[in-house]
């Protein structure tokens, strides 16, 4: 549910007249699916290469139900933060291995010192989300981190604390 929430808030790709209860079967499809054809593979450490796939795997799904979206499918930004928040609280649960991204939106571009700052809800193109990753990619060493996702989780409870 906030993996949802988190995905779709802000992206405005339902169709004005498509129905809550059309959405909330969506919803609960789309979960099933990503619970029985991706998340699985996630038990242990899952390439870019195959992560981007899925990423697709979730558009492709999501064309299924092409008459609730403004676009006919969810874009590469809306479903890679999707894909990206389920596997973050997986992974902190201990549910799966670390994954190979992290979530992409205006928050983590600001703390990666995007220039300039994309809106997420609009990459249409995988490259447009490479992009993000490679950036955060140079600030691996800096950090004395081993992968994006601690990174990401890093900048995200320096920014909690600093809220407190």
């Amino acid at each position: 549910m906030l993996s949802v929430q988190g995905a779709f808030q802000r992206a405005n790709c339902y169709h004005k007249t498509a129905s809550e209860k059309e959405k909330a079967a969506f919803r609960s499809a789309l979960k099933n699916f990503i619970d029985q054809h991706i998340l699985p593979a996630y038990k242990v450490e899952v390439s870019e290469e195959q992560h981007e796939h899925n990423i697709l795997r979730i558009i492709d799904f999501s064309r299924t139900s092409s008459s609730l979206f403004v676009a006919d499918a969810l874009n590469v930004g809306i479903s890679q933060k999707l894909l990206n928040l389920y596997l973050k609280y997986h992974w902190c649960i201990g549910e799966i291995a670390t994954p190979p991204h992290f979530p992409v939106d205006r928050i983590i571009q600001q703390e990666l010192k995007m220039k300039p700052i994309e809106p997420w809800t609009r990459f249409k193109k995988i490259e447009e989300y490479r992009e993000v990753i490679n950036h955060a990619k140079t600030l691996l060493e800096k950090e004395g981190l081993a992968t994006l996702a601690e990174l990401e989780l890093a900048y995200f409870n320096r920014r909690a604390t600093a809220a407190l």
